[in-house]
């Protein structure tokens, strides 16, 4: 297990490899905005710690708040900022961007391991598993997905026709294909079926940002508004 650090504080890296050793956590160090986003990429980390300040010398002003949300779109593991500013509104800032959490540098580095440990373990504990969109989460034993805040419970055939679609991202699948992976073996003699799936999804799916889109002669995809 580890975590994705992109921070040039030497002596807060050492304390907090020190603190995470004791859980069995390992450091990743990343000493580039490319070196994140390929560590993020690989999605072997448990969670991606940034430095605003690292952010700061990367872009100018007030672009750290859009290169910050760029970097939680594409991320599947949690992403925690870490800063030595004090004022509120960067905190703010942080999580409207999609932050995990934002961390005073000055703080116990315990403080910070206890809210990491913490996060990990309400994923952990709701049972949800990554998919190829970071704001989506699907628990599938369960029959339940949870799309930013927003948990949606489906049948167990919305949720293989849906489970579908979170594993084949910017795909368009096909009737056929969407047979063969949700009922296998045993799928129905008509592909109509999938039509009345996919029009359930969508009705439970209407108050998210994500649309399940048909393609005329070719199949569904499903996509961001």
């Amino acid at each position: 297990m580890s975590v994705l650090m992109w921070e040039d504080d030497i002596g807060w890296c050492e304390k907090a490899e020190k603190e995470l050793a004791k859980e069995g956590i390992t450091v990743q160090e990343a000493d580039s905005r490319e070196a994140l986003i390929r560590g993020i990429e690989k999605d072997t980390c448990l969670a991606a710690v940034i430095s605003l300040e690292q952010l700061l010398e990367d872009v100018n002003g007030q672009e750290w708040k859009t290169e910050l949300s760029d970097i939680c779109k594409v991320s599947r593991i949690p992403v925690f900022l870490l800063s030595d500013c004090k004022e509120e509104k960067y905190e703010l800032d942080a999580l409207c961007a999609g932050a995990e959490d934002y961390f005073l540098k000055e703080k116990d580095i315990r403080i910070f391991l206890a809210r990491l440990k913490k996060c990990l373990a309400k994923k952990k504990e709701l049972g949800y598993s990554n998919t190829d969109y970071p704001d989506i989460y699907e628990n599938f034993p369960v029959h339940q997905v949870q799309i930013d805040t927003e948990k949606i419970l489906l049948t167990p055939k919305e949720a293989m026709v849906l489970h579908c679609f979170l594993h084949n991202r910017n795909e368009i699948l096909s009737r056929e294909a969407i047979l063969t992976a949700a009922w296998g073996t045993h799928r129905p003699g008509c592909s109509r079926v999938v039509d009345t799936v996919v029009k359930q999804l969508r009705y439970k799916m209407k108050g998210t940002e994500y649309v399940i889109r048909s393609n005329y002669k070719i199949g569904y995809s499903m996509e961001k508004q």
